[in-house]
């Protein structure tokens, strides 16, 4: 191992120690035992020692005690403990006293400041991270965490190192395999403080100090750790700005995703969306290794964006900013110019990381220069006039240009049909977007250049991206550079696990259901109005809460930054991409397990038995939106089962706004995703967000022709209003199909008559003497039945009282808006 690898490795593993102490239950101080318990899967040298004084010293005591070489690594894991302990806000350190070791993992929202509503605090249960079996929600009915809880995660710890020495695991696979024990165990125990930072962050966190501090003490040739690192030297050296916080986003992938034929569209999203996550990837990764950093330095990656912690050196500038240009540059080659990555820097020091106060400052810095970079594209490439009209003079060359990208290029292809319309690239994201839904599948990324590549950036030259089965790996024979696994951790020293949601609904032939087949799964088979759902969905706000979501604007609150942390919104960035990566996947899947709000059933509104698997596909989501299609009634009961989740989730802390809107399914998806992009914000609109909008937009002639949506709720209102309420009233009160015990016997001209003359109650008051005349003819003729009478004049009370109110009248007019699209026939 090289020396920035024991540092690595013994940052990521240094407090291993507390698994064992709270799985043994012994009176030994946590860094010893972690120590003892890696010794026995570690072949003793120089270079082991060196990773077991890592673990053993990172405390003060200890490490005085143990008298080592004053270049001994132990001294920056010490120190880069400590900096990531008070970016945690860790007041004390260790398991011995004042410590409870059966506490739970709080959920990141315990200490998440919101005017949202405000439930009881939700806890983890201790568990081995495992994407295969059910998400793991917080919730208040678990017991405390045991000895045999840890002495079960510890086993499948040790599951990893009997079978591959620690120093022959990859730092990539380590990470992996830290975050799978460490996810849901607390960092701290102690009882005075919350218990919100999981061993897994903290551990990554103190790895990316550590890497950086080596790194700025390899330029600055200081071999004297102990003098930087320990006792009055640190307290200097922590005013030192020696970090770099670099953010980076891709603007304009929406257009570059939604530029898509008809045909095909489905397949096309999923494969453009899945390359901007690889691009983005693929990017960091070129970075990382060109610098000498790890995984463990990116805080956050995902929907375009990512912040990584560097040292601020000389080489990590000017590295960002060739990388840069040569990505950018690589993107007008071969993508075109609406993609394009701008960068962001800030340098601080370990007191800025470590002080709330500062911290804020340091992000409002990063944002604002990303802001800046995007008004001046391309001002860091010298040659980009030269490159310009290089570029310009080609194009005027005797080329094909592609139907889908309008790139000109020297051969077309066919693409879903018998004409030769698509470029190579556009005809191998279409392949890719096939390909995603494949269980065993992984990204590899080669300089070889064979059948089915797509051409993906590289920081020196242009690099493959290929989607095969796990076993089909040795076709490269060995011509890797890395390997995106999808969900799975991969044993490969060059794989890099990739959270993707991936659900798509099956046929009976285990073919995914295209979208005229979601179409006419709607509803019963021989009932309903046959239409493809579409569900956009995101995040309220989401800004303000990683800007002041942890920050108490309540004057009692002496310390209102006091959890206003880098470890924190570390943690949250990671909790809100799991759930949109991971947690989705499963409650389109039909599991719930863990949702206690509502019971763990699926959400139904017409009360018809289904199979617990959802007649939805997963276009994209990541970051924080959603975007899936499928049967229009699935597509709405899903987006109530996500909105409970993600409460339960965030603790009411956070809401989500949506758009649903219903088309055929040869409708173009682009307009589909404009049309429930413009609802999402129509519910962004309202005061207080929290909301989704149905059905589509209507011109309000009073209001300036402006348009508006006539069917917009709370979440709550929505479901417990419109759905439990009024809809569940009407299927207990009336009979479609014939007569039926206690129910009225309707017909379906009649419920569009009702429907139409709420609808224009307002305009007209005269509609409301037709109402009455509706709900006359309804009245059963010369019948006995003294019941039906009853159900008869119990409807009709319900409905003048509804009707006389503003809200009711509205909820009642959607419900039977769902109520005839149930109905209709599917051929209407």
């Amino acid at each position: 191992m090289k020396e920035k690898e024991i540092l690595i490795k013994g940052a990521l593993l240094h407090d291993i120690g507390k698994v064992c102490y709270r799985a043994m239950n012994k009176r030994i101080n946590h860094s010893k035992l972690g120590g003892d318990f890696l010794e026995q899967y570690l072949k003793l040298n120089e270079e082991t020692e060196r990773l077991l004084n890592c673990v053993r010293y990172h405390h003060k005591d200890y490490l005085q005690k143990a008298k080592l070489d004053k270049n001994d690594l132990a001294y920056i894991v010490y120190e880069a403990d400590n900096i990531a302990s008070g970016m945690d806000r860790r007041e004390n350190e260790g398991e011995e006293k004042g410590f409870d070791p059966k506490l739970n993992l709080d959920s990141i929202f315990s200490v998440f400041y919101s005017d949202k509503e405000i439930q009881v605090a939700n806890k983890y249960p201790l568990i081995y991270k495992d994407i295969n079996k059910s998400f793991n929600y917080p919730r208040t009915d678990i017991s405390l965490a045991t000895n045999s809880n840890y002495e079960a995660l510890l086993n499948k710890i040790k599951s990893h190192f009997i079978t591959k020495d620690i120093s022959q695991i990859s730092i990539n696979q380590l990470l992996q395999i830290i975050e799978e024990g460490f996810s849901y165990v607390p960092s701290s125990t102690n009882r005075a403080e919350v218990c919100d930072i999981s061993l897994y962050v903290h551990s990554k966190i103190t790895s990316a100090v550590a890497s950086c501090m080596k790194l700025y003490f390899d330029e600055q040739q200081i071999q004297d750790y102990k003098k930087y690192c320990f006792n009055s030297g640190s307290k200097i050296f922590r005013n030192e700005k020696i970090y770099l916080l670099i953010s980076g986003d891709i603007s304009g992938i929406q257009d570059f995703i939604y530029t898509i034929p008809s045909k095909g569209a489905l397949k096309t999203l999923r494969g453009r969306s899945l390359y901007i996550d690889l691009l983005l990837e693929e990017f960091i990764d070129e970075y990382l290794e060109q610098i000498g950093l790890s995984r463990a330095n990116v805080l956050y990656s995902g929907g375009g964006h990512f912040y990584i912690l560097a040292p601020n050196i000389e080489d990590t500038k000017k590295a960002i900013d060739k990388l840069q240009a040569k990505m950018n540059r690589w993107l007008m080659e071969n993508i075109g110019i609406n993609l394009y990555l701008a960068i962001g820097m800030a340098e601080c020091s370990a007191n800025n990381l470590m002080k709330s106060e500062a911290q804020g400052n340091l992000f409002a810095i990063v944002n604002k220069k990303l802001k800046d970079d995007k008004t001046i594209r391309y001002s860091k490439d010298e040659n980009f006039l030269e490159h310009i009209f290089n570029v310009e003079k080609e194009e005027n060359t005797a080329k094909k240009e592609c139907n889908i990208c309008h790139n000109l290029v020297d051969k077309l292809w066919k693409y879903n049909s018998d004409e030769e319309i698509a470029c190579e690239f556009c005809l191998n994201l279409y392949k890719l977007g096939q390909d995603i839904l494949t269980q065993d599948l992984v990204f590899v990324i080669s300089e070889e250049k064979i059948d089915g590549g797509i051409k993906i950036f590289g920081k020196d030259k242009d690099l493959y991206m290929y989607a095969v089965n796990i076993e089909d790996i040795d076709m490269f024979k060995g011509k890797i550079l890395r390997i995106y696994s999808k969900n799975n951790l991969l044993e490969s020293d060059l794989a890099i696990r990739l959270y993707l949601a991936d659900y798509s609904a099956k046929n009976e032939n285990d073919e995914v259901m295209t979208f005229d087949d979601l179409a006419k799964s709607s509803c019963k088979t021989d009932k309903g109005i046959k239409r493809l759902g579409v569900l956009r969905l995101d995040i309220d706000d989401l800004g303000i809460a990683f800007s002041s979501g942890f920050v108490s604007d309540k004057d009692k609150i002496e310390d209102n930054l006091r959890y206003a942390t880098l470890s924190r919104y570390a943690d949250l960035s990671k909790d809100i991409s799991m759930f949109f990566k991971v947690a989705i996947n499963k409650i389109c899947a039909g599991d719930l397990t863990g949702c206690v709000d509502f019971e763990e059933k699926a959400f139904n509104i017409f009360g018809i038995a289904k199979a617990p698997k959802r007649k939805v596909n997963i276009i994209y989501a990541g970051g924080d939106d959603l975007f899936l299609v499928g049967a229009w009634d699935e597509v709405l009961e899903v987006a109530i089962d996500i909105n409970r989740a993600f409460k339960q989730f965030t603790n009411g802390k956070l809401t989500l706004s949506a758009g649903m809107v219903m088309f055929s399914p040869t409708y173009p998806i682009s307009k589909m995703a404009e049309i429930a992009g413009l609802l999402v914000q129509m519910s962004k609109n309202r005061k207080d967000k929290n909301s989704i909008a149905l059905f589509g937009m209507e011109t309000n002639l009073k209001a300036n022709g402006q348009l508006e949506c006539k069917h917009i709720y709370t979440w709550a209102d929505f479901e417990m209003k419109v759905c439990k309420e009024k809809m569940n009233y009407l299927l207990a009160r009336l009979s479609f199909d014939g007569d039926k015990f206690n129910k009225l016997s309707v017909g379906k001209s009649l419920i569009y008559r009702l429907m139409d003359l709420i609808q224009l109650a307002d305009e007209d008051k005269l509609n409301i003497a037709r109402f009455a005349y509706v709900l006359a003819r309804m009245q059963p003729k010369q019948d006995k039945d003294e019941q039906k009478r009853k159900v008869y004049e119990d409807f009709v009370s319900k409905m003048y009282q509804w009707i006389n109110n503003n809200e009711d009248k509205k909820q009642l007019a959607t419900a039977l808006n769902l109520l005839v699209y149930y109905l209709r026939d599917k051929k209407e």
